[in-house]
């Protein structure tokens, strides 16, 4: 009986170790999940997987604007200005309070030559964050 319980107890112990890192019992991960990951993946400077967490996490939940904010951080990583504006202007859509989304709109506009619409996200970023440093 004894060595039915270490059979046992070795058995689920592999359970445990080969169930995914992230996701649910049904191996669907949230779009908060992926953000996590997206994040930690963006903060390694492997700017490729953060992007593709980034988009899986915007399909999963297409109102989150977090995950459009952090797609355009990891576009930018990758001098992909055109597609970090696009991400930055849905992140802005669904939630126009979202500050840095507006100094990084600004930012991608800059690197685009868009001077006038850099100036104009700056601004808005200004107004609605007076007091950061950044502004």
């Amino acid at each position: 009986m004894k060595r039915f319980f270490s059979c046992w107890s070795t058995l689920l112990f592999l359970a445990f170790l080969a169930r995914p890192a992230f996701g649910n019992e049904t191996g669907v991960i949230s779009a908060t999940e992926l953000i996590h990951r997206g994040r930690a993946a963006f903060a390694s400077n492997r700017l490729e997987d953060a992007e593709k967490d980034f988009r899986l996490a915007a399909e999963a939940e297409p109102t989150n604007s977090a995950a459009y904010a952090w797609l355009g951080a990891s576009l930018v990583g990758l001098d992909r200005h055109q597609e970090a504006t696009a991400a930055y202007e849905k992140a802005l859509e669904l939630n126009p309070l979202r500050t840095n989304a507006w100094l990084y709109l600004g930012g991608s506009y800059s690197e685009s030559g868009n001077n006038e619409k850099a100036a104009a996200a700056y601004q808005k970023y200004i107004s609605l964050n007076p007091r950061n440093d950044e502004a």
